[in-house]
C-alpha cells in the first residue's frame, strides 16, 4: 500500500512539472524545467601581435642577419567554452616575419603561443558575449640561418653549412590578461549549432628570462632572450556544433525558443 501511495505521488508531481512547463513555453513538449544550453565554439583566428624583440635583434644586427620587425602577423585556432557565466578560451597562434636576407645569409624568426584562459561574461546575451579573461601558457621561439648561396663542393663536404638549417629554438612561460567579445547567430532555432563571429584583444607577458636555446640535442648558451610579451589583436571566426542543456534556472522550448523564468507567468 505505502509503494502504491509513493508512485501515486510520484506520478501527481511529474504531472504538476509538466504543466507547470507547458504554461512557461506554450508549447509541447517543453525543455527540462530550469535549463539553459551551454556552448562550445571552435572557431580560426587571425590578427597581429607586436612583441619586444630588441634583445634578438641586436644579435641579428651583429652577426649579419638584419632586423626583424616589432610586428608580426598571426594565424591559429582555438575554442571558446561556455557554462553558465563561466568562460573558458584556450587558443594557439602562431607568429610569422618575413624571411631576411642580407650579406648571403637568410634568417627566419617564428614564435608559437599557447594559452588557457578564464574569465565571467559581464554581457550575457542569446546573440553577444562580453567577458574579461586571464590566464597562463606556454611559448616558444625559433630562429634559423644560412647561407642563400654556397659552391657545390662546399655542399658536399661542409657539415656546418647543413647544420645551420636546424633551428634553433628557446621555450618560456607565459602570463596573458585580456578579454574576449563574440556574436554568434542560431542557425534552425539552435538544433544545428550557431555561427560565431568576434574578437580577442590582450597583452601576453613573459617573465621568464633565459639565454639558452636549444638546437636539436645540444644546449647553446649565453644567447639573447627570445621575449615573447607585448599586445595583440585577433578576429575569431567559427560556430558550435549541435549542444546539450545544462542545469541553470529558465526553461526553453523544444524550438529553442527560450521561456519565462521559472515562477512567472
Amino acid at each position: 500500500m505505502k509503494i502504491l501511495i509513493a508512485f501515486i505521488v510520484l506520478i501527481s508531481t511529474v504531472f504538476q512539472v509538466s504543466a507547470s512547463a507547458q504554461k512557461c513555453c506554450g508549447k509541447t513538449p517543453p525543455c527540462t524545467m530550469d535549463t539553459l544550453s551551454s556552448k562550445t565554439f571552435y572557431y580560426l583566428l587571425t590578427g597581429g601581435a607586436m612583441i619586444d624583440n630588441d634583445a634578438l635583434n641586436e644579435r641579428f644586427n651583429a652577426n649579419g642577419i638584419g632586423e626583424f620587425s616589432r610586428y608580426a602577423g598571426a594565424i591559429g585556432f582555438g575554442s571558446i567554452h561556455r557554462f553558465r557565466r563561466y568562460v573558458s578560451v584556450y587558443e594557439f597562434e602562431s607568429l610569422l616575419w618575413k624571411k631576411n636576407r642580407a650579406d648571403n645569409l637568410v634568417g627566419m624568426l617564428n614564435a608559437g603561443r599557447f594559452t588557457s584562459l578564464h574569465g565571467i561574461q559581464i554581457v550575457d546575451k542569446p546573440w553577444f558575449s562580453l567577458y574579461p579573461l586571464a590566464g597562463i601558457g606556454a611559448g616558444f621561439t625559433s630562429i634559423k640561418a644560412w647561407p642563400e648561396e654556397i659552391p657545390f663542393d662546399g655542399a658536399l663536404t661542409d657539415g656546418a653549412a647543413s647544420a645551420t638549417r636546424s633551428a634553433l629554438i628557446q621555450a618560456t612561460f607565459l602570463l596573458d590578461v585580456g578579454f574576449g567579445a563574440h556574436f554568434s547567430k542560431s542557425m534552425s532555432y539552435g538544433k544545428s549549432g550557431s555561427a560565431m563571429v568576434g574578437i580577442r584583444a590582450g597583452y601576453i607577458f613573459d617573465p621568464v628570462k633565459s639565454n639558452r636555446w636549444y638546437r636539436d640535442r645540444s644546449e647553446v648558451r649565453d644567447g639573447p632572450d627570445g621575449n615573447l610579451s607585448g599586445p595583440y589583436v585577433r578576429i575569431i571566426l567559427g560556430g558550435s556544433r549541435p549542444h546539450r542543456s545544462a542545469m541553470y534556472g529558465k526553461t526553453c522550448c523544444s524550438s529553442g525558443i527560450e521561456c519565462k523564468k521559472h515562477g512567472k507567468k
